[in-house]
């Protein structure tokens, strides 16, 4: 949920599909309507209808007033982003970077490419995206919240454990150096100052 710019009562709700009933969808709900209660005045409005990885965040753009929103293709390393405005929608603004996501997982009947669950986050200070799924595989980049262009992309390997070995989140210190994650065993913790993150693992 994002409140839209400039408005004091009225918000985005966006929702994603991952399986049957693909793409990415957003409401608008207006807070004080129906005498306070709150009333959704437009309802589901299509914005993609491709796979997607169950992977949706925002980070406020660098004017501290509009936001972008992201969404990643599935099976892909194509990012989409969209910019909320007061004035509209714009946007999607595509891009290649990094390396295909999800990846397959090895599961105990050999490997599967059903990932379609993950998550993603952006540093506190928007400076950093992290996306991580079931395959261990994560994701760090760096961010421009004025153009919105990622950069910098670098792979980090989560340790396989004994048991269960799908990684499940992830989440930024409130300093935005350090990154965690965590699998259903272990949690990691990684520096994004480190020239590679994935070394700097404990």
């Amino acid at each position: 949920t994002l409140p839209i710019p400039g408005n004091d009562s009225m918000y985005y709700i966006f929702s994603i599909g991952v399986s049957s009933v693909y793409g990415l969808k957003y409401s608008i709900i207006n807070m004080k309507a129906n005498g306070g209660l709150g009333e959704v005045i437009q309802k589901n409005i299509q914005l993609q209808s491709f796979p997607m990885v169950d992977c949706l965040t925002a980070v406020k753009h660098g004017n501290g007033r509009d936001w972008w929103v992201v969404v990643h293709k599935y099976y892909s390393d194509v990012y989409y982003k969209l910019l909320f405005t007061e004035s509209g929608v714009y946007g999607p603004y595509t891009q290649q970077i990094g390396s295909l996501f999800p990846a397959k997982i090895l599961t105990p009947f050999g490997y599967d490419d059903f990932d379609i669950a993950g998550m993603a986050c952006f540093s506190p200070d928007g400076s950093k995206y992290a996306t991580v799924g079931p395959s261990r595989i994560m994701e760090v980049l760096d961010f421009d919240r004025c153009t919105g262009m990622f950069s910098n992309a670098q792979t980090v390997n989560i340790p396989i454990n004994p048991g269960y070995n799908w990684a499940l989140g992830c989440s930024f210190s409130p300093n935005s150096r350090f990154l965690y994650a965590n699998t259903y065993m272990r949690g990691y913790q990684y520096d994004t100052y480190a020239a590679n993150i994935d070394s700097s693992g404990i």
